[in-house]
């Protein structure tokens, strides 16, 4: 395992859909999705070092030579790094390259001293189950993501069908928040019983402020830690976005740091 094998690196091996490849390379590793080409993970490669080390054509290059033959339109690079790496040792991009930032917190204490909403009292807090659950699951994905594209919606069947079967196997479950039949909030909460970390935490856009996505994850890390334990819970944001603020009140804490750098694959 590399030495700097940061936890992002580790739980994305249990966070991403059942049929997701992992190709271990010297001093990287190979994502492959070969059921569906049209997510950035699934044909991405996760290194273990600063590309400004050897340089963004170097990685680009490696990067080529695992996934230039399947067709995808995007290439991407992953590096995980420590929490407040330096910005001057990020490398610049080149033009057609977008580079991402998010940040990867871990629990660090118990979040119960937050106070519910009426609203959120209201609601059913409970793993999805059924096919009609899933069905909304899908549904609700599409609407907040509200691209309207075959494509994304080919990728929501795909994504969250990958997802179910590994809470079908005790990796963890898809928690849904219930307003009657209505599915108005979701989350994951995947494990591989010594680690745990959230995917995909929404609420229907008609129904947000309302402690919704707290409620969930309270509730789901009350259900982790009876099953597991005090396992370490981790959830990742994209930089600046609003979230950080709830999870920093609900006892979260960064620890690392992930860049993305996409780029056209002929670049």
């Amino acid at each position: 395992m590399p030495r700097n094998y940061l936890p992002a690196n580790r739980t994305h091996r249990f966070a991403k859909p059942a049929d997701t490849l992992w190709i271990e390379r010297d001093d990287y590793t190979v994502c492959d999705t070969p059921n569906f080409r049209g997510t950035n993970y699934g044909h991405c490669l996760i290194i273990f070092e600063n590309p400004a080390r050897r340089g963004f054509l170097y990685w680009q290059a490696r990067w080529q030579s695992e996934h230039t033959s399947k067709g995808v339109d995007r290439g991407v690079l992953c590096w995980e790094c420590e929490p407040f790496a330096a910005p001057k040792a990020i490398p610049r991009p080149t033009r057609g390259v977008r580079l991402t930032c998010l940040k990867l917190h871990e629990l660090q204490r118990s979040s119960h001293h937050m106070k519910e909403s009426a609203r959120a009292q209201q609601l059913s807090i409970r793993p999805v189950s059924t096919d009609l659950e899933w069905h909304q699951v899908k549904k609700l994905a599409d609407l907040v993501y509200d691209k309207g594209e075959e494509r994304y919606m080919a990728y929501h069947r795909w994504f969250y069908g990958g997802l179910r079967r590994r809470t079908q196997v005790n990796q963890g479950h898809w928690w849904g928040a219930f307003k009657g039949p209505e599915l108005v909030g979701m989350l994951g909460l995947l494990h591989d019983g010594g680690e745990a970390r959230f995917q995909n935490v929404m609420t229907h856009p008609q129904h947000r402020r309302q402690g919704i996505a707290s409620k969930l994850i309270i509730n789901s890390i009350d259900a982790l830690q009876a099953e597991l334990g005090p396992v370490p819970v981790y959830i990742a944001a994209e930089w600046g976005a609003e979230p950080h603020r709830l999870y920093k009140g609900l006892g979260f804490r960064r620890v690392s740091t992930l860049w993305e750098f996409s780029f056209p694959p002929d670049a």
